[in-house]
C-alpha cells in the first residue's frame, strides 16, 4: 500500500469497520460484529500509523 492508500484506510475504511465487518481467508469468511470491532480497529490503526511513519521517514531521507 502506498501513502495515499494508508491515509484513506485511516480516514475512511477503519472508521467504517465500527459497524462490523467480514474477514475473508482462503478457508472462508467470518464476521466481526460491531461490538467486537474496537480491538481490531485499534490494532490495525497502530500498524497503519507505523507504516505511514516509515514512509514519511523514507521520503525525508530520499529528499536529503
Amino acid at each position: 500500500m502506498d501513502k495515499e492508500d494508508l491515509e484513506y484506510a485511516l480516514a475512511k475504511q477503519l472508521p467504517a469497520m465500527d459497524r462490523g465487518f467480514e474477514i475473508a481467508t482462503s478457508y472462508g469468511t467470518f464476521t466481526i460484529e460491531a461490538e467486537d470491532s474496537a480491538p481490531v480497529i485499534k490494532a490495525l490503526s497502530k500498524i497503519i500509523e507505523r507504516k505511514l511513519a516509515r514512509l514519511s521517514k523514507h521520503e525525508k531521507e530520499t529528499v536529503l
